[in-house]
């Protein structure tokens, strides 16, 4: 983006309280405070950035001369002042305070006070297990005292000394517990299913045999987290589902012994607490929405990047917990509530995150037999250009979308559409056995001459499918993360949409 639409997108994220503690304070660091003041309120009030009409409306104002300038400056402005708005809730902002204090006190000769205000910033960089302005306060107190103290300082330097020691060996546990947890989730975010054994060597050969040393250091916040955390993934990607269900309780556990970093990581939070959902759903177990949902609480939610996490996160709760005990009513009103606030946290909504929830609405349109509807929302979804994550779900985009098309009687343009994709997943490597399967099923159905025909074909590939799943249970799980094949041939059957066939046709639930 220009530089004048960052500001125009900084000045639409403020809350009402933000912007006039702005303008209140705007004085105190510039003498410019009444156009700054002039100026962000005519940005906010700008439905899009207009900067010919800003140029116009202060055209008899002196800082329209140097107007980049300006801008630059009230950006500069403004992030500072949120700095201080926000200061009593962030613990980096506070630590920070505390070791600045630090300095100037020790420039001024007040060697006592700064030492309190070093001990103050060590005690809350270890509560809070930020390890690295553990280590500043530690290189502080050691200048310090030997720039300073005329006793013999050997023995409190080596303490120092030691104690930095420890942070730097705790932390290369950490690094390298971190090292393998990011390849796995790397495979994970590509495809949360693996579907090959090149995928799973992949997987051994990051993890072999899922074996990890426990930590040394577990008194270590983030060194305990991540050596759980590649425990969960090993289990998620070899679809131990029970396994992963265990250490996601252990990981939930952990985190709510440290209710301080909760406050602090509330984004790492809520991934534990989305990741456990996932395990217990994958793992057909019964998602207590209460119990998720009281865990939000635990989250400060006034800025539009938490109010957002929160909205994402709870959303997913309530879709898979619907979903998974088959309250087809409730999904209604589900959709209906994504497709109101969604536009309005679009922005602060984690890319891949914004992709599902438009993929979600596009697939239960589907479900229920708005196909029109549903392929304007896959559409959009398909668009998304800058998404290269989640691999599993782009394709099962572009199956769906074929889908689509053949209840919308397309019949000519899936035939051209059918050949395209197969011959482009084929190239990539991407053709595995559910992929061919959905392919010919869709060239089969867009040709038969009648209803006798017809359920002949349903007959042979709703067989087909149930050996597939024999032979491999895995397809099965991924058809959870996709479209139940077996339902929609039998809607199909019957004539009807995927939600009517359901509804008369209710699954045991395990």
């Amino acid at each position: 983006m220009k530089p004048s639409s960052d500001l125009y997108a900084l000045i639409h994220t403020l809350s009402s309280t933000e912007k006039n503690y702005i303008k209140k304070y705007a004085g105190v660091y510039s003498k410019s405070k009444h156009n700054y003041s002039k100026l962000l309120e005519a940005i906010h009030k700008q439905e899009e950035y207009d900067e010919k009409a800003l140029l116009i409306k202060f055209r008899k104002e002196s800082f329209v001369k140097h107007f980049a300038v300006a801008k630059n400056q009230l950006m500069e402005l403004i992030l500072k002042l949120l700095r201080q708005f926000h200061q009593k809730n962030s613990i980096h902002a506070t630590i920070n305070a505390a070791t600045e204090n630090a300095r100037l006190l020790y420039e001024r000769g007040l060697f006592s006070l700064a030492f309190k205000q070093l001990d103050k910033a060590h005690k809350l960089a270890e509560e809070h297990h930020i390890y690295s302005y553990s280590e500043e306060v530690l290189d502080l107190k050691r200048h310090f005292i030997t720039q300073m103290q005329a006793a013999d300082w050997r023995e409190e330097v080596e303490e120092l000394l030691q104690k930095k020691e420890n942070i730097l060996q705790a932390e290369l546990e950490y690094v390298s517990y971190a090292r393998i947890y990011y390849q796995l989730l790397f495979l994970m975010r590509q495809n949360y299913v693996l579907r090959s054994k090149k995928e799973t060597n992949k997987v051994d050969e990051i993890l072999p045999n899922g074996q990890l040393a426990e930590p040394k250091y577990p008194n270590y916040f983030y060194n305990q987290l991540f050596y759980l955390n590649n425990k969960n993934a090993y289990s998620i990607l070899h679809q131990n589902t029970a396994q992963a269900v265990l250490v996601m309780r252990e990981i939930i556990a952990l985190w709510e012994r440290h209710p301080r970093l909760i406050q602090s990581e509330p984004e790492r939070y809520m991934a534990a607490l989305n990741n456990y959902t996932n395990c217990v759903i994958n793992n057909n177990e019964y998602v207590d929405l209460e119990y998720l949902n009281s865990k939000t609480d635990l989250i400060n939610q006034d800025k539009p990047r938490m109010e957002a996490l929160v909205f994402e996160s709870s959303m997913l709760w309530r879709i898979t917990s619907a979903a998974s005990q088959r309250k087809y009513d409730n999904l209604i009103l589900l959709v209906e509530e994504i497709e109101l606030t969604l536009p309005r946290l679009k922005d602060n909504i984690q890319a891949v995150r914004y992709f599902m929830f438009t993929r979600y609405t596009a697939y239960f349109h589907f479900m229920w037999g708005n196909y029109q509807q549903s392929l304007k929302y896959l559409e959009a979804a398909l668009a998304l250009k800058q998404i290269e994550l989640r691999q599993d779900l782009q394709m099962f985009s572009n199956m769906l979308y074929l889908f689509i098309h053949y209840h919308l009687g397309n019949n000519v343009f899936l035939y051209n559409a059918i050949k395209n994709y197969r011959r482009k997943i084929k190239k990539k490597g991407l053709l595995y056995d559910l992929e061919d399967f959905q392919l010919r099923l869709l060239s089969k159905l867009c040709n038969v001459p009648d209803k006798t025909m017809l359920h002949k074909q349903l007959d042979a590939f709703q067989k087909e499918l149930t050996a597939m799943v024999a032979e491999n249970p895995s397809v099965n799980f991924i058809m959870q993360q996709h479209l139940s094949l077996h339902e929609w041939i039998e809607s199909i059957r019957q004539n009807c949409t995927v939600i009517d066939y359901l509804k008369k046709n209710p699954p045991k639930l395990s």
